[in-house]
């Protein structure tokens, strides 16, 4: 599928399309490259892979929707795959996923993989894929319990846009009161964004200055944020225990500050009564 001659490429793919298609084959594996031929320079490759989508999404089982995580995995870890990419094949594939309780579902993983992420890319990655769907007011309460998790990258101006872009999908097709109950929670995240612009410009500032510790004079804030953990002017200290999941933040300041804290266990407290209609709704059933 990433043979230079147009001929053998498209000829593996419609190879595959065949095994998979007939059950002859694992898709699990191969999905990931499959779906990069939608960026294919030959646009009859592009069609063949739209077809070979279409023809998935008829089987029984949801497969897309099942394929989904490890696609999304897969495709944000390849460094090869520019951002553009990456955002016009999700966004397609993404288009097969309408049933309220398969969205809410990938919004809790979305939520869930924050924590997990390592870098900005793949945080502005999982911001875009959250801005794609239709989320329902159950999907809203979940994005509202899990605001610890996608916190520490608000403050990327990127990462806000898509949250935006998410909000103002949802207030579309909710009702007044719901839509109030959403405005309020934007409101609370607005707030926190700023608050991290604040500190990330506050330590940018001081990394320009090289104000920081002797040991990273002279390096760029870049620089001393990816240092090795653990080690200050070459001497190695003892860390903390921690999860293997710890979220990862852009500014440490940012996410630890106490107003931050507050903000976030405010949000997070209240989510139930700010989405009200939640409780007696067929979904809490």
């Amino acid at each position: 599928l990433k043979d230079p001659h147009v001929t053998v490429r498209k000829h593996a793919l419609m190879v595959l399309t065949h095994l998979i298609l007939n059950d002859m084959m694992k898709v699990k594996g191969y999905i990931s490259d499959i779906a990069e031929c939608l960026e294919d320079d030959d646009q009859r490759i592009v069609a063949l892979t739209k077809l070979f989508f279409h023809e998935l999404a008829q089987r029984g089982h949801s497969p897309i929707y099942n394929l989904l995580p490890d696609i999304l995995s897969r495709l944000s870890a390849n460094t090869a795959l520019s951002q553009a990419s990456f955002q016009k094949i999700m966004k397609y594939l993404l288009g097969f996923i309408t049933k309220d309780k398969q969205v809410e579902s990938i919004v809790e993983k979305i939520c869930t993989r924050f924590s997990c992420c390592e870098d900005t890319r793949r945080a502005r990655d999982l911001a875009f894929c959250l801005s794609q769907l239709s989320i329902s007011e159950k999907g809203l309460k979940i994005l509202s319990e899990a605001v610890k998790s996608y916190t520490p990258w608000l403050g990327d101006e990127e990462v806000w846009s898509k949250f935006q872009v998410a909000f103002q999908k949802a207030k579309k097709w909710t009702k007044p009161e719901v839509r109030a109950s959403i405005e309020e929670f934007e409101e609370k995240l607005a707030a926190i964004h700023v608050e991290q612009q604040g500190y990330k410009k506050t330590e940018d500032a001081a990394a320009s200055t090289s104000s920081g510790s002797k040991g990273d004079q002279g390096r760029t804030y870049t620089e001393v944020e990816n240092r090795q953990p653990g080690v200050v002017n070459g001497a190695e200290l003892t860390p903390p225990p921690q999860d293997k999941c710890t979220p990862h933040s852009p500014g440490s300041q940012a996410y630890n500050s106490s107003n931050a804290e507050k903000q976030i266990e405010s949000t997070t407290s209240d989510s139930r009564a700010r989405f009200p209609l939640q409780e007696q709704s067929q979904f809490a059933k």
